[in-house]
């Protein structure tokens, strides 16, 4: 059945990943290539998840042995919510690690609470260490409660994870509104909290939002809107936790309901200001912004194409790949577009599809001089 072949093969897959984090030495050969877009069965795995359960594979001490922290280093859990609420499933050795974990428990205090083999212990503390679930250094105090319950199941068919129908609500009711909330609204704070009620809120938020935790679902729209709801919210807590950037938004902050925006509105303004960065060379600030117009409006091929030319600058060239194919589909006899779409295919070494692409072009436009360019630095067929 499908459901068997989808298991056998993730486990297969699982299985090499894993055997890899034994070696003691080797070499390996990086090929940077296009993702397949039609694949009978695509995988979907948390590299955090990969990372911790290869390093509990290793059963030779020696391996990790400059891995281990020192017997009285302390352990704290994480204080980024990026790596904190990363998807990972822990063995009972390490829901055990972390129920030790107080701020003031050592290694060395670790071994001796959980009753573990020692060896089971540290190599639970590589793991957790390299998946990024634990520091070394202390850099926030919130309250225990925030800090422990990451730990979760999610329910999945013979289709994969299911998305919790609750959490599909959360999301589509605060991606109506999260602008419109302001900095302390979307974080539910007063507006004149403390910088540990604001850090105690963004982790609250982060909890429920951050698109890293929902990576698994295979629904774009529901990720798309957590992308942005949680940019945001990441937005308004670093503001709320600059002292100086936070008395500049309060002096410009309108405390009355904001009148409602027609989205297209909205695109067009973020559109037009991407423009301005593009044209003054500030790319990653355009890229954002182009971004953010989509998520608006996505049925305006110049947008995609803005987006796809930002990408270009970058050196992002799948992603500019992608861009300029979401162009291309919504204005399939745009010559420009689709020149610069052969241009992308053809700096990804694709020589050949980017010829039948400047072939296409110059069927629309015979003088278009990008894809004349083009064909003639692709070679012939």
């Amino acid at each position: 059945t499908h459901e068997e072949l989808y298991n056998a093969v993730k486990h297969h897959v699982e299985n090499t990943i894993l055997s890899l984090f034994g070696l003691e030495d080797g070499v390996f050969e990086f090929i940077e290539n296009m993702l397949p877009g039609n694949e009978v069965i695509t995988l979907k795995m948390s590299t955090a998840n990969l990372i911790y359960h290869g390093i509990k594979n290793i059963n030779n001490f020696n391996i990790l042995r400059k891995e281990v922290p020192p017997m009285n280093a302390i352990i704290h859990l994480s204080s980024d919510p990026e790596d904190l609420y990363q998807n990972i499933i822990l063995d009972q050795a390490g829901k055990k690690v972390i129920s030790c974990i107080d701020n003031k428990a050592t290694v060395k205090d670790i071994i001796l609470s959980t009753k573990l083999d020692r060896f089971e212990v540290l190599k639970t503390v590589c793991a957790l260490l390299n998946a990024r679930i634990i520091s070394l250094a202390q850099e926030v105090d919130l309250p225990e409660e925030l800090l422990k319950d990451f730990i979760r199941e999610i329910p999945e068919d013979e289709s994969g994870p299911v998305v919790d129908p609750a959490l599909r609500k959360l999301t589509d009711d605060m991606y109506k509104k999260y602008e419109n909330l302001g900095y302390y609204g979307v974080l539910g704070v007063k507006d004149n909290a403390s910088p540990h009620e604001i850090k105690r809120a963004y982790y609250k938020a982060a909890k429920q939002f951050h698109p890293d935790i929902h990576f698994q679902y295979a629904d774009d729209s529901l990720k798309n809107k957590l992308s942005s709801i949680f940019a945001y919210i990441y937005e308004a807590s670093s503001t709320l936790l600059n002292s100086q950037k936070r008395r500049e938004y309060d002096r410009t902050i309108s405390f009355k309901a904001t009148r409602y925006i027609n989205p297209k509105d909205k695109a067009f303004a973020k559109f037009e200001k991407g423009k301005v960065y593009f044209d003054i060379g500030e790319y990653l600030k355009a890229e954002d912004l182009f971004r953010q117009t989509i998520s608006y409006n996505n049925k305006r091929p110049e947008y995609h194409y803005y987006h796809g030319l930002t990408y270009i600058k970058l050196d992002k060239l799948t992603l500019a790949k992608e861009s300029l194919m979401n162009a291309y589909k919504l204005a399939p006899y745009n010559d420009e577009y689709i020149a610069q779409l052969g241009t992308v295919y053809l700096r990804l070494g694709f020589k050949t599809t980017a010829r039948g692409i400047f072939k296409k072009a110059l069927r629309i436009s015979p003088d278009n001089a990008m894809a004349l360019e083009g064909l003639k630095n692709a070679g012939k067929d």
